[in-house]
């Protein structure tokens, strides 16, 4: 917001240290019609998704004054008739948090999903543990070179025991675009805003998805991000984590977040599971009913007969008398706000340098390839000069037309004559006596016979 008769001075917001520095937009949407202390109603809006935005902001505004005498009329599109003066600072605290949306239980099956950053916590048996389940489930931010450990039970008031086995068949990753927020409603009925799949299938509102785990197709989950790994494994394939999975009701993985920097900051990551809940003998998730369709199925993404996107197979259910359930839950994930500015700048300035490099490297590659053209043109153009001055050499029993050379007076002879080379010995005089132009006699032991074209020549 400015004043032109102040052009130097804006209002804006100045963000609390620990945001990180992030912007905000500073709109007036609407004010009194008045110049007496008039009530205005401002929106800010912020450039990043966080999901705690909570701190004390420093708000500076332009005041505008005008005499006590000028009455209020609306200027239209027309700045207001006034004197600014120097932006007044005001300090507001704010305590805001996005909330997720929890899955309904009829699709979480009623379990915790626990993420934790360190192994200690992620091997306690919540069972015998006296540290409480909130208390193991980190809230905190993720910095980079740290790995994640996710883990999904049923909640211990289930009282579900060793005879049922909680088992992790996927786990997705994704972020939203311009601040949305992934849930889980697949009916749209809960929340009243249409059919909504987290992470589970793409999505227009979606900015990153990666599935990083599939216990059934190993082979179609994405494995790095930018060349950085994810490293992700389910806790049963790693030896020194069987002890998760042997907990009744609990299932695990792992994964490093390092991959997650190289997006710009701001973004707030979100990670999905589903899995199966049934008895100990589950080797596996249960047969669909449309057994065809899914030996058919090519793709983790499907679509339905209309070309639509349609749920994933492992959620179209209904879990009324089945031994085996399905269910999926979501958390949040946060990462180390300062890391994130400066990987970003970091990638950005890399990727800046590799450009610049390549493009030398291009232009060396084109001088190159100028100037071994230019130097090879050159030697052809000498090496044909050479070749017109030099005479010709032919090999044995070749007839060859040629002007006849004076030596003694040095005149060119108009009446045409050819040269025979016989390979016999050579009876002449001087060796320059024979050599006509362009053919010339290079062997020792030759016969040379010079014919005259005229009727009463003679022939030697």
């Amino acid at each position: 917001m400015e004043h032109h008769t102040l052009p130097d001075a804006k209002s804006f917001i100045k963000t609390p240290d620990h945001l990180g520095g992030i912007e905000f937009d500073l709109q007036l949407l609407w004010s009194g019609q008045t110049f007496d202390s008039p009530y205005q109603l401002w929106r800010a809006t912020s450039s990043y998704s966080r999901k705690d935005y909570s701190g004390e902001y420093t708000i500076y505004l332009i005041p505008c004054t005008v005499q006590p005498t000028q009455s209020w009329v609306d200027p239209g599109d027309k700045p207001f008739p006034c004197t600014a003066h120097a932006p007044e600072k005001f300090l507001i605290p704010i305590a805001f948090q996005q909330t997720n949306r929890p899955v309904p239980v009829v699709y979480s099956l009623n379990t915790e999903f626990q993420l934790c950053n360190n192994e200690k916590v992620f091997l306690m048996d919540p069972t015998k543990s006296e540290v409480s389940l909130e208390e193991m489930d980190y809230k905190g931010a993720f910095s980079k070179g740290q790995i994640l450990y996710g883990r999904v039970m049923w909640n211990p008031d289930q009282n579900l025991n060793s005879a049922y086995k909680l088992q992790l068949e996927k786990v997705y990753l994704c972020t939203g675009k311009d601040g949305y927020v992934p849930f889980f409603d697949p009916t749209g009925t809960i929340y009243n805003e249409g059919p909504q799949y987290g992470c589970i299938q793409p999505s227009k509102h979606l900015k990153h998805r990666f599935l990083l785990l599939d216990r059934n197709q190993p082979e179609v989950t994405d494995r790095y991000f930018h060349d950085v790994p994810f490293d992700a494994c389910f806790a049963s394939d790693l030896p020194d984590f069987h002890p998760v999975t042997s907990m009744p009701g609990v299932d695990g993985f792992v994964m490093k977040v390092d991959a997650l920097y190289k997006v710009e900051a701001g973004h707030q990551w979100y990670l999905q599971v589903i899995y199966i809940i049934g008895p100990e003998t589950i080797r596996g998730p249960r047969v669909p009913r449309s057994l065809v369709h899914r030996l058919r199925r090519h793709r983790r993404d499907l679509a339905d007969n209309k070309g639509g996107l349609g749920l994933d197979d492992s959620l179209i259910y209904d879990n009324e008398g089945d031994q085996v359930k399905n269910g999926t839950n979501m958390k949040s994930l946060s990462l180390e706000r300062q890391e994130a500015v400066s990987a970003a700048s970091l990638s950005q300035t890399g990727a800046s340098i590799g450009s610049a490099f390549a493009a030398v490297m291009l232009l060396f590659l084109v001088l190159l390839v100028v100037c071994f053209v230019t130097r090879k043109c050159r030697k052809h153009r000498k090496k044909k000069k050479s070749a017109a001055g030099s005479p010709e050499e032919y090999p044995l029993n070749t007839k060859v037309e040629a002007a006849r050379r004076s030596t003694e007076r040095g005149e060119k002879n108009v009446n045409r004559q050819y040269c025979t080379v016989k390979n016999l010995n050579i009876l002449c005089e001087t060796e320059g006596t024979y050599t006509v132009r362009g053919a010339k006699v290079k062997q020792v032991n030759l016969e040379v016979k010079v014919h005259n074209n005229l009727h009463d020549g003679t022939e030697v």
